[in-house]
């Protein structure tokens, strides 16, 4: 067996009697379980909320989304797209364009997003599964377009189903001069009806309605062939990260191929950094906690300096002698960290099994999210380690060298 770690393992373990340095060992050791084990509470439900809200966003954004690098309008006649768009792996495409306008009916007005969709999207995306007023359509409406509304508009602009007045859009004057002397020909407008009402608990989509491809496309002015993205739709057995490789490399630099995370980075970066917020933050209680290493060392160097000089007389050089006492410190945070993220993973799975706390989403509760992640587990460990082996390095380094020079 190792001699320090036999010898730091029975002063451990081993002692005849509770003294202060126990008390102090213990109160180090406990300390650390605490927040390891809130470390990994933290960071697993930082993991869950993205994958939930990776989750709810599947429900209306696709799995891989085609745009041009530069952010410009692609062409549905590409013969490059075309080609593309047979990759093994895609079930169905359909392609889209985004606006902004403003909504008004007698009554109300109000900014919104606009979605142009064709004929292809409900077969794309699950957008009719969250219609809960009304049937998903872009059919035209008594001769008028037809208009999905998201919720949040609708409840601010009072709309549903049985609405009976047209509904008018309008937008900025896209191209083309503009009459100063007549103010009104800076917009161009459609009316159309309500359709169906959408909820899907994502803010822009219940923010945003959407009507037909050519609609939109006649309402901004663009031609026939032009979108802004495509959305896709992949077999049951294909793979995202599979299919969008064989898109980047069959579209080139000048087509971007996203995948949930990539059409939504805002969400991304926003979790991560609240994520790392809240790991520097309890870093630094852990910091706190790792004084109380230095402490119980240096009072169990105090306590064994007889020990110390027994060992120096048969032997054992300073290097030995130092590693005996920083192998005691680092056995100390170390259990403490091993037993804390055991209770912090047992916690996460209890609130993964049974959904022990809840988080109101709407008019509904769910569990909250928890995504255990094993990289996360790995850097709570050799952050432990690395603040265990730093506080326990200064204390023995400078008791032993003072206290064998004396000798």
């Amino acid at each position: 067996m190792n001699f320090p770690f036999f010898i730091a393992r029975r002063y451990l373990f081993s002692r005849k009697r509770f003294s202060a340095v126990n008390v102090v060992s213990l109160v180090s050791a406990v300390a650390i379980c605490v927040v390891s084990s809130a470390l990994v509470c933290i960071l697993s439900i930082f993991n869950g909320y993205e994958s939930l809200i990776m989750k709810h966003s599947a429900v209306t954004d696709p799995p891989l989304l085609i745009r041009t690098a530069d952010h410009s309008m692609l062409h549905a006649d590409d013969a490059t797209l075309l080609s593309a768009l047979q990759t093994a792996g895609i079930s169905s495409y359909s392609f889209t364009l985004k606006g902004e306008g403003l909504v008004r009916t007698s009554l109300r007005q109000q900014a919104v997003a606009l979605l142009g969709v064709d004929d292809r999207y409900v077969g794309t995306v699950n957008i009719d599964s969250i219609a809960f007023a009304g049937t998903f359509s872009i059919e035209g409406l008594s001769g008028m377009a037809a208009l999905n509304v998201g919720a949040a508009t609708a409840a601010e602009m009072q709309l549903g189903v049985g609405f009976v007045d047209p509904v008018e859009i309008i937008v900025p004057r896209r191209v083309g001069l503009i009459n100063p002397l007549v103010p009104a020909g800076a917009f161009k407008s459609m009316e159309g009806k309500v359709a169906s009402v959408i909820a899907s608990g994502m803010e822009p989509t219940d923010h945003t309605i959407i009507l037909s491809l050519d609609s939109l496309r006649r309402l901004l002015d663009y031609t026939e062939q032009e979108a802004e993205a495509v959305a896709i739709r992949l077999q049951a057995d294909g793979e995202p990260e599979q299919v969008a490789a064989t898109l980047r490399s069959v579209l080139g630099e000048g087509y971007q191929v996203l995948d949930l995370a990539g059409q939504h980075p805002e969400v991304s970066q926003l979790v991560s950094m609240e994520k790392w917020m809240s790991y520097f933050i309890l870093l630094f209680i852990l910091v706190l906690a790792a004084f109380n290493i230095v402490s119980s060392l240096s009072m169990l160097l105090i306590e064994k300096k007889e020990d110390i000089a027994t060992l120096h007389s048969l032997g054992a050089s300073r290097q030995v002698i130092a590693r005996i006492f920083r192998m005691e410190g680092m056995l100390v945070s170390l259990i403490g960290a091993v037993v804390g993220i055991v209770i912090g993973i047992a916690l996460c799975l209890a609130q993964q099994t049974y959904g022990l706390v809840t988080l109101q989403i709407g008019l509904s509760s769910v569990p909250y999210p928890i995504r255990i992640d094993a990289l996360d587990l790995a850097l709570i460990f050799l952050t432990i380690f690395a603040l265990s082996y730093a506080a326990a390095y200064y204390p023995v380094h400078y008791f032993i060298n003072r206290r064998l020079k004396q000798n």
